[in-house]
């Protein structure tokens, strides 16, 4: 039994080359390949305009003032 482990340790003990068991390293390069150059093909959706807040069903609060850069009640002491 120990010999039988230690013979299939061997064969699996570098996975990297290119015998009949070891891992299809160039097929799943090649799929990512194919995967990465689809997915850098397509442009990003562009963000959508914001037309009314869904919890209070307000009209949206015009994003085009600049925002207050302190906390609210961090005023000088």
């Amino acid at each position: 039994m120990m010999i039988g482990i230690d013979s299939i340790s061997r064969e699996i003990q570098n996975p990297f080359g290119y015998d009949a068991n070891d891992l299809p390293l160039d097929a799943y390069c090649e799929a990512i390949l194919t995967e990465l150059s689809f997915a850098l093909q397509r442009r990003a959706p562009k963000s959508l305009e914001v037309i009314e807040d869904t919890l209070t069903r307000e009209p949206a609060a015009d994003n085009s003032k600049p925002m207050a850069t302190s906390a609210p009640g961090a005023g000088a002491r």
